[in-house]
């Protein structure tokens, strides 16, 4: 992360559940390859877990595929 355009690619495939303490390291984790112009992409999400990221705003700041 700490070179410059990071590009991060999570594989969502095995994710069953997001606490607030695993949606503040993404929302951390994004924030810090934002600054160091890169991109993030979180893909295979499972529709449960990405109802989460809907209802708490982090559709809107974190690209998921």
């Amino acid at each position: 992360l700490n070179d410059e355009n990071p590009d991060i690619e999570l594989d969502c495939t095995n994710m069953e559940y997001t606490s607030s303490q695993g949606l503040r390291i993404f929302l951390m984790l994004q924030k810090s390859v934002n600054q160091h112009k890169g991109k993030m992409v979180m893909k295979n999400m499972k529709s449960q877990v990405k109802e989460v990221f809907d209802i708490t705003g982090f559709s809107s700041i974190i690209n998921i595929l």
